[in-house]
């Protein structure tokens, strides 16, 4: 699927999706669940899903912490650091 989601589009039902990538409808459904736990994209009931406007604090917690996990070297962490805090500035 080559379609592109800008913060705020709507995103093609499930059917549209499952048929695109060739999985089931559960799976972009379990999907979806979970990106909408990261605050990715938000789900309408009735009315569809969206591409979230700002990503939701869980994604960047669950990056920094797989990051700690990863016994990582500090330039990294300054790269990870400059990565997100110059987007979140821009936004």
């Amino acid at each position: 699927m080559s379609h592109r989601g800008r913060p705020g589009d709507k995103l093609p039902n499930e059917l549209e999706i499952s048929e695109g990538l060739g999985v089931s409808r559960g799976s972009v459904r379990e999907a979806m669940k979970i990106l909408s736990a990261f605050g990715l994209v938000d789900i309408r009931v009735g009315n569809g899903t969206y591409v979230c406007k700002t990503p939701g604090n869980e994604l960047i917690d669950s990056l920094l912490f797989s990051f700690f996990v990863s016994n990582p070297d500090i330039s990294n962490l300054y790269e990870f650091r400059k990565i997100f805090e110059t987007d979140i500035q821009d936004a």
